[in-house]
C-alpha cells in the first residue's frame, strides 16, 4: 500500500499505511520465530511420526486460540450457531485450504529448515504477483515499486540463508580453541 501511494495523501491515510506496514512486519517476525521453533521441535523429536509431532504442535495453538477467543469474543464461542453464523462454502474452502497449507508447511519444515520455508513463502508471493499481472483474468497492472519490494524480500531472505551456511561452514572448519590446561 505504501509503495503504491504517490504521496499527497492525508495524514490519516499515511498513518494507516504505516500501521499496516507495521502489522505486516510483525506478522513476518512472528512467522519466522514460530517457524524456527517448529523446525527445532520437529528436528529434536524426529523419531516420532509426523502426525504425533503435528498434534503436539497444534494442540497448544488450538488451546491458545480458544482462550483468546473466550477473552475477546465470549458470545461467539458460547454457541456453535453464533460461531458459524454467516459461514458459506467460500468460508469453508478457506478454512480447509489453510488447514492443508499448514499441514503441508509443517511436513516440508520437517524435511527442510525454517529458512528454506521462508524463502519458499517469499518466492510464492512473487510468483502470485507475476501470475496476477500476466493472466488476463486478473487484470492487474504491473507496478515496478511492488515488484522491487517483493524481490527485495526474496533476496534478503536468500542472502541470510547463504550467509548462515557460510558461517556454519567456517565454524566447522575452524580449529577448536585450546584449553588453558593444554597450553601449559
Amino acid at each position: 500500500m505504501t509503495t503504491q501511494s504517490k504521496g499527497g495523501g492525508s495524514s490519516k491515510k499515511q498513518a494507516a499505511g504505516m500501521f499496516a506496514t507495521g502489522l505486516v512486519l510483525l506478522k513476518v517476525i512472528v512467522s519466522c520465530y514460530a517457524a524456527v521453533n517448529s523446525d527445532a521441535s520437529l528436528k529434536k523429536y524426529a523419531n516420532l511420526p509426523l502426525y504425533a509431532q503435528l498434534s503436539q504442535l497444534f494442540l497448544p495453538w488450538f488451546v491458545m486460540s480458544f482462550v483468546l477467543a473466550l477473552i475477546f469474543e465470549p458470545s461467539v464461542v458460547s454457541s456453535p450457531e453464533a460461531f458459524f453464523h454467516g459461514w458459506n462454502f467460500g468460508t469453508w474452502l478457506v478454512v480447509v485450504s489453510f488447514a492443508v497449507k499448514t499441514v503441508l508447511t509443517m511436513t516440508l519444515l520437517k524435511t527442510l529448515d525454517s529458512i528454506s520455508k521462508n524463502i519458499g513463502e517469499a518466492v510464492a508471493v512473487l510468483v502470485i504477483y507475476v501470475m496476477q499481472v500476466t493472466m488476463p483474468s486478473f487484470g492487474k497492472q504491473f507496478e515496478m515499486d511492488t515488484f522491487v519490494a517483493m524481490s527485495i524480500v526474496v533476496m534478503t531472505v536468500t542472502t541470510y540463508m547463504f550467509l548462515k551456511q557460510d558461517l556454519d561452514a567456517s565454524k566447522a572448519a575452524a580449529p577448536a580453541p585450546k584449553k588453558a590446561a593444554d597450553r601449559v
